[in-house]
């Protein structure tokens, strides 16, 4: 495409949006009125401890220290009525709080515009909100705009465009050929401009701006920048004793970490991270244990908030529940802990896909039997609900009826067994007689997890043997291609299974990262048990029902599968990696189709899916929590389908 035209004017004359031609997605903030009037009214706001007027020069002039914790940039350009909201943390799918935006405009009462484009749902939107009052919303995916010539003769369903204005008539966006004309032109009414505006640290811990239209941020188009430091303790300057206090986290040396809190490091916020030092160290116990809780208990001695951090996403007791599938004996020591040093045991954190809410809800999604006891004894309310209004009990019914739907019999009893548990144990819970034994649960809960992984290793190990077998003898066999490639099927195990392993999510994988910055959710890390040099990244995309899996097996290039099942069994998978030559040949290729685009982009894979788009009725709906079982599933299938068709001695060219 050609040069954005707003480029042609000066910077105090532009009105409108950037032009992004190669559909990422992205999203600007803006606040009505100047810098003061807005930083004067988001003082205002709880989660902000600190505002720093005019550090316009410094950030410019790249001499900015960035502060600890969670931080965030107001940019008054010329010619402007409305303040840009730069928040590093939207850089990032691990650090960004969707709903921090609608907070900060409810709590201050400033008028707040939110205007951007997510790829994989393909939506364009400008929000416009007055305090507690959304006042326009506009969100399209196209289709009434037109359908995309170029999709393949299948039937997709993209949804209707949604408009509310108290500004414009209903059918207003009905006189544009294309959404982006319709949230241009929206913009432009609301005499903004938008070129991006985008912030960072960058290794020497310096502020860096940064703008898609670069010449806006020059120091003569920049009025003023102030900065915005969450948190209660918020400083404007890095602290040398938090810093120590993070590597003291991080190598679950208790010791180190109480010197560095006897130094004056903050007990809120920890350098480049958005999580409390108390939930970084509650991230510690599936790597380190036995020191995770030391510091822990060091934490919480020294006055740390049991409750955890300011932000929203950061809840210690959420925290916890989340390392209590592979530690639940550590897990839930550190819940006693917290709820004993005055924790809220009912209180909320983030939304998620699956409902977020209290730690009780994050249990039952979690599946955690002992933890669900456990908090239910220690006070938790039971008439909690999550984001869709279910209750823990409605929300494990529901979780168990998704698996009997979902799955054959043998497997939705299998996966459904710690879910029925858990239902069962509600239901007595509400009726007023559950009984139970936390501890002893918690025991067997860590006894069952520990020979599952032994049990799983030995069978990985029989599983990569045969995986090396099949190297070699593709190796050695190249003038008998087809019998080798026949009998090396014939020797592959008819399962696998897969291990949760740790993952480090302050170190995000940078294909992972990608696929989440287009509405992918995090699973996991796993392995095929006895290969320990491949990890699978797993990911959900949840409007979509599409599971993404990152391999990654140095010095190999990672490869990217996205894999769509539909309600008839069939499924499809479109992946970026070498074609397995003569394997995928022996295929079921109508059960099993898989559209292979070696060595493309994360980009074009999920391009190439948006043309494959069915009716999403015809779709079947997937969970994170079904990942394992549908991966290990999938295997056994194409495994059978290969073995049969292989068993034959007719020829299928590679």
């Amino acid at each position: 495409m050609g040069k954005d035209p707003l480029l042609k004017l000066p910077v105090e004359q532009r009105r409108g949006c950037w032009r992004d031609d190669c559909g990422n997605t992205w999203e600007a903030v803006l606040f009505a009125g100047g810098c003061d009037a807005v930083a004067h009214g988001l003082a205002r706001v709880g989660e902000i401890g600190l505002v720093k007027s005019d550090v316009t020069s410094a950030v410019l002039g790249g001499s900015l220290p960035a502060p600890d914790g969670h931080w965030a940039l107001l940019v008054e350009l010329a010619g402007s009525n409305w303040v840009h909201f730069v928040d590093p943390a939207t850089l990032n799918p691990f650090t960004r709080d969707f709903n921090l935006a609608e907070r900060l405009s409810k709590e201050s009462g400033l008028k707040m515009l939110r205007v951007g484009y997510q790829d994989t749902a393909g939506a364009t939107y400008v929000e416009l909100r007055n305090g507690d009052a959304r006042t326009l919303w506009f969100e399209s995916t196209g289709e009434d705009f037109g359908a995309d010539s170029d999709m393949e003769d299948e039937e997709f369903d993209l949804g209707p465009t949604r408009f509310q204005s108290d500004r414009h008539p209903a059918d207003w966006w009905k006189q544009f050929d294309q959404e982006s004309e319709a949230q241009q032109a929206l913009v432009r009414d609301l005499d903004a401009y938008i070129p991006l505006v985008q912030a960072w640290s960058e290794k020497n811990g310096k502020i860096v701006l940064g703008a898609c239209h670069e010449d806006a941020i020059s120091p003569s188009n920049v009025r003023r920048i102030e900065l915005v430091v969450f948190g209660p303790t918020a400083a404007a300057e890095p602290n040398a004793a938090s810093k120590r206090l993070l590597e003291a986290i991080e190598s679950s040396d208790a010791a180190a970490a109480e010197g560095a809190i006897r130094d004056g490091a903050d007990l809120h916020s920890l350098p480049g991270l958005m999580s409390s030092p108390l939930c970084h160290a509650i991230h510690q116990l599936g790597k380190q244990p036995e020191g995770a809780l030391a510091v822990i208990k060091s934490l919480l001695a020294a006055g740390a908030d049991a409750n955890g951090g300011a932000a929203k996403a950061d809840v210690a007791l959420i925290e916890a529940v989340g390392e209590a599938k592979r530690r639940p004996r550590e897990a839930l020591e550190v819940i006693n802990l917290l709820l004993d040093a005055g924790a809220d045991v009912d209180k909320p954190g983030q939304p998620s896909f699956f409902g977020g809410g209290t730690a009780l809800l994050n249990a039952v999604e979690k599946q955690c039997l002992a933890t669900v006891m456990l908090l239910h004894q220690r006070g938790a309310s039971l008439e909690v609900r999550d984001m869709f209004g279910k209750t823990p009990l409605q929300r494990a019914e529901g979780m168990l009826k998704s698996v009997q739907d979902s799955l054959d019999e043998g497997s939705a009893e299998r996966i459904g067994r710690p879910i029925r548990e858990i239902v069962d144990y509600l239901k007595r819970a509400e009726s007023g007689e559950a009984e139970g034994d936390w501890r002893r649960q918690a025991d067997a809960d860590q006894a069952a997890f520990d020979s599952e992984r032994r049990r799983m290793l030995a069978k990985g190990e029989r599983f990569k043997q045969a995986m090396e077998g099949l190297g070699r003898q593709l190796k050695e066999a190249e003038t008998e291609y087809g019998d080798v490639v026949r009998s090396a099927i014939q020797q592959q195990p008819d399962a696998i299974e897969l291990a949760s392993v740790p993952s480090n999510p302050f170190l995000p994988d940078p294909t992972a990262a990608q696929l989440q910055s287009v509405g992918y959710e995090l699973i996991g890390d796993f392995q095929i048990k006895g290969m320990p040099g491949l990890r699978i990244i797993a990911l959900v995309h949840p409007q979509e029902n599409v599971y993404a899996a990152v391999y990654k097996q140095p010095p190999a290039k990672p490869w990217v599968d996205l894999v769509r099942f539909h309600r008839d069994g069939t499924t499809l998978t479109l992946s970026n990696a070498k074609v397995a030559a003569g394997i995928d040949a022996y295929s079921d290729e109508k059960r099993f189709k898989k559209v292979f685009l070696e060595g493309k982009g994360v980009k074009d894979l999920i391009a190439s899916l948006k043309k494959r788009r069915i009716n999403a009725d015809k779709v079947q709906p997937i969970t994170a929590t079904e990942f394992v079982d549908r991966f290990q599933k999938f295997y056994a299938d194409d495994i059978a389908a290969k073995k049969a068709r292989s068993s034959t001695r007719r020829t299928i060219d590679p």
